[in-house]
């Protein structure tokens, strides 16, 4: 037995010494400890999504990250050509042996999706790595003005294991596919900047941010929510001016369809109950508008029968049938103003 493991050992030994040793990475090209320029560069080709519940913006970019390794210079000449192109695996397998900075998407939520990846370097040694993907990424959203609001969608360029004394990003700004159709969105303008954050070493790191600022179409939200909220507080306006047996039930259906538009939106958006926004104020001076307008119904605007009523009564209600829906038309138009 003691053989048996010797002869183990002895084989185990004789393997490791035969192995080829693992090429180790290439060191930073850095010339006199000046920190290399990077330059990412993120076009965004497509936005399928942004999920204003969770902050998760779907998208389609290619991010195209240049820099500068003489080490990879070449004589054109000698080569007869002026670059050297590599696609996808290829590319892969070519940039597994040279240095490279692996700027990413940082606020991403989840691992993107690579669909193409292209692989320049140029007879200088400038380098270029263009990479198409899907990514998701998690944004700050702002329901506040909902649906009249403005957000600013942001990707976050960086390495996480790059400080700023090895790499010096530069800055550019977010580019458009002229193809790009953002539904129920409007781009306003793009916004840039270089940030730092804390890496996983520990050492703050550059930071570069790009994005756009946007501003949401509200005619969805006119159609889908204002429109049948205007058409239910219409009915309140009815029973003021009409007040008879049948008011007070009228007015309670006046509640429940208020409460089943209330359900649908908040079902839609489960978000905007959560905040005060345009759309929650609103919905509020809609029951309170409703619930006075039944009070007023069944008290003060109620049909007196054969008793005769004082002048001070029948010009109070001219004042109700005029005031309370005059109170609450301006309320409401000055909060969707504000919000606007």
């Amino acid at each position: 037995m003691k053989r048996l493991i010797a002869v183990l050992l002895l084989l185990a030994t004789c393997a490791a010494a035969t192995a080829p040793a693992q090429a180790a990475p290439p060191d930073i090209p850095r010339a006199d400890g000046v920190p290399v320029r990077i330059t990412p560069v993120m076009s965004l080709l497509q936005l399928s999504e942004v999920n204003d519940r969770d902050g998760i913006v779907a998208a389609e970019i290619s991010l195209q990250v240049s820099w500068r390794d003489s080490r990879l210079g070449f004589d054109p000449i000698a080569e007869a050509r002026e670059q050297k192109e590599f696609l996808n695996e290829v590319a892969r397998a070519e940039l597994s042996r040279i240095w490279q900075p692996e700027i990413a998407v940082l606020n991403q939520v989840e691992p993107p999706r690579i669909l193409s990846t292209t692989l320049v370097i140029r007879a200088d040694g400038s380098v270029r790595l263009s990479e198409r993907m899907q990514v998701k990424t998690r944004v700050s959203i702002d329901l506040r003005d909902y649906p009249f609001d403005r957000q600013e969608l942001v990707w976050q360029l960086g390495s996480l294991t790059l400080g700023r004394e090895q790499v010096a990003l530069v800055s550019e700004p977010l580019r458009l596919s002229r193809a790009l159709i953002i539904k129920a969105w409007t781009v306003a303008r793009s916004v840039q900047s270089l940030t730092e954050r804390e890496g996983l070493t520990g050492r703050p790191f550059a930071n570069l941010d790009v994005g756009m600022v946007v501003d949401r179409q509200s005619n969805v939200a006119v159609t889908q929510i204002f429109m049948p909220y205007m058409a239910i507080i219409f009915l309140p306006l009815i029973c003021l001016f009409n007040v008879g047996a049948n008011t007070p039930v009228q007015l309670f259906t006046a509640l429940l369809a208020m409460l089943t538009l209330n359900f649908k939106i908040v079902l839609e958006n489960p978000t905007i109950a959560s905040v005060s926004n345009a759309v929650a104020d609103a919905m509020w001076m809609g029951y309170a508008y409703i619930g006075i307008a039944l009070f007023l119904a069944m008290t003060v605007m109620r049909a007196s029968g054969d008793r005769q009523l004082s002048d001070f009564m029948l010009e109070l209600r001219g004042y109700l049938k005029w005031g309370v829906p005059m109170i609450f038309l301006a309320l409401l138009g000055g909060r969707i103003a504000y919000a606007m």
